[in-house]
């Protein structure tokens, strides 16, 4: 409870409940754009290897690329 008071959660399940919550959610984010989903994980594989600002412009030249 505290992480979620934080923000470092964004969520709090039933004891037990976790890996359903878990599953229920990777099941709809698996269900949604697809081109979307992929330059999301793009950027998650690069920004520990980009510094800010290098993030800052991939993100942005994906969000420009995503609205065609």
């Amino acid at each position: 409870e505290r992480l979620h008071a934080l923000g470092a959660v964004n969520r709090l399940t039933e004891r037990g409940a976790a890996l359903a919550e878990a599953l229920a959610l990777a099941a709809r984010v698996a269900d949604g754009p697809a081109h979307a989903n992929a330059r999301i994980k793009t950027l998650c594989a690069q920004a520990g290897s980009n510094s800010l600002g290098e993030q800052l412009d991939l993100e942005a030249g994906l969000m420009v690329e995503s609205q065609g």
